[in-house]
């Protein structure tokens, strides 16, 4: 019984390590998400101080609108840059998950063929029958979440390309479309 129980031991070990490293993935996702909206909140304060002292240095009511119109068209360009670069992590962190699955998917069915080994050199028929049909089961499942994961990379992929798509046309049209005139100048 000896054997059994280290055969147990050993698969939970490999269970819970597999847990340990899907939960590690998702977290270094958090952090990869968190990195990026932080990057851009600095980015949009930096551009918003900007952008503050080109209103208090308008002088005409025409300066104001052309720094109105500057506005406009960087808040899109920054919508633009939020949402893909989201995306972006987004269709990362599903690459990452998926590379995990598949690595953690080979380790425990290496445990897992292992302990059948074990269970099948002199141990009777049922005990071997129970092993095998765990074994398949819980194969089963990996490869199940496996192909999960790696559809939706897929779909994320299609996700960040579609809104990556719809938004940017949208923000050149309206940065080509803002007026470029020299603080000062009034239109002629």
């Amino acid at each position: 019984m000896n054997y059994f129980h280290d055969q147990s031991l050993d698969l939970c070990r490999a269970g819970l390590t597999t847990a340990v490293h899907l939960m590690t993935a998702a977290v270094e996702g958090a952090q990869r998400l968190r990195t990026h909206q932080l990057e851009i909140i600095t980015q949009l304060l930096t551009e918003n101080v900007e952008l503050a002292a080109k209103i208090n240095d308008t002088k005409s009511l025409d300066d104001l609108t052309g720094v109105y119109a500057v506005l406009a068209g960087t808040q899109l360009r920054n919508i633009s840059i939020y949402w893909s670069g989201i995306h972006r992590v987004v269709s990362e962190n599903q690459v990452a998950l998926h590379n995990r699955v598949q690595a953690q998917s080979v380790e425990m069915q290496r445990h897992l063929t292992q302990s059948l080994e074990g269970a099948v050199n002199g141990a009777p028929e049922p005990v071997v029958e129970a092993v095998k049909a765990t074994v398949t089961a819980i194969s089963a499942g990996l490869s199940t979440l496996a192909r999960a994961t790696a559809e939706s990379v897929k779909l994320a992929a299609a996700q960040a390309a579609a809104a990556d798509a719809g938004i940017r046309p949208a923000a050149a049209k309206s940065i080509d479309k803002t007026p470029r005139r020299p603080a000062g100048q009034a239109e002629q």
